[in-house]
């Protein structure tokens, strides 16, 4: 969904990049970085960094459990339907926005001092963040640090497609999700450029993992989540390359289903066995 609440963190990192001269480059790698807090609930922080290596977008968001399902809290109507008690003066989503759009205003982390997890006398970009916030700046910490480039590296080290015309899509980091009637939660991050087209898409889905809830990326990044053995492709490796050719198709996509999996898949899916149907779903909540 083109999501209101995303509007202003949109708009603020267009005028980032747009302020930057054309031979500027920016210290990070072109990409969609993940990052998270360890255990029960993680909290996830997304960056996207353009081509030239500026973060352009960035959110945050944290696992809930909701009864016997396990979501994000951007799952409630982009999170302005997620309500807590003693939030302060603005809903949970505004204060976790006010954190990604200082992130992105200061191409980093920002200076922060903590007391019980809370922040001591804030800047005034985030003088409303009044929830407890250390596990979401550990995830945007980690999201900077794996997006950081490496000493000799440049952002044109990084091959990002272009395009020659206008694109369809809102610019900056859309989300959508997809709650099946078993109780699987799937969700899409999609980061579309300033002209509008779609450049990266990550895929997750909530998971139990032991006493945990969690999400499988937040297991070292999808790597450690194994579906069985004999299968040719580790399901992180099968949902990029769903990822991929929906980028490829620049979100239209009309894929056989069956039973929930790709039947007659191009070349570009072939190893995707698993069931893709929540997956599309998620995307096009995002792109809707």
């Amino acid at each position: 969904m083109r999501k209101a609440l995303l509007a202003l963190i949109t708009v603020f990192s267009v005028f980032m990049v747009v302020a930057c001269t054309a031979d500027e480059q920016g210290d990070y790698r072109p990409g969609l970085h993940l990052g998270y807090s360890e255990g029960d609930q993680p909290a996830l922080a997304y960056i996207y960094v353009d081509a030239d290596g500026f973060i352009r977008d960035a959110i945050v968001d944290s696992v809930y459990e909701d009864g016997e399902n396990i979501v994000t809290k951007r799952h409630f109507n982009g999170g302005e339907d997620y309500d807590m008690s003693g939030s302060g003066d603005y809903l949970w989503v505004e204060q976790v926005d006010m954190l990604a759009r200082y992130v992105v205003e200061t191409q980093g982390m920002f200076e922060y001092e903590l007391d019980e997890g809370r922040l001591v006398d804030p800047a005034d970009a985030v003088s409303g963040v009044t929830v407890r916030v250390s596990n979401y700046i550990t995830a945007l910490e980690n999201a900077l640090q794996r997006a950081r480039l490496a000493e000799g590296e440049s952002p044109a080290d990084f091959e990002v497609a272009s395009f020659s015309d206008e694109g369809a899509y809102t610019s900056g980091i859309l989300f959508g999700s997809s709650l099946a009637d078993n109780g699987s939660y799937d969700y899409a991050v999609v980061a579309v450029n300033a002209d509008g087209f779609i450049e990266h898409i990550k895929i997750d889905s909530g998971y139990r993992s032991g006493g945990d809830t969690v999400t499988k990326r937040t297991l070292n990044y999808g790597l450690d989540y194994i579906m069985q053995e004999d299968d040719d492709y580790l399901w992180v490796e099968q949902v990029d390359m769903l990822a991929a050719d929906i980028i490829a198709n620049q979100g239209e996509f009309d894929y056989d289903i069956e039973d929930g999996r790709i039947t007659d898949p191009a070349d570009a899916v072939s190893g995707v066995t698993v069931r893709v149907r929540n997956y599309l779903d998620a995307v096009k909540d995002a792109l809707d």
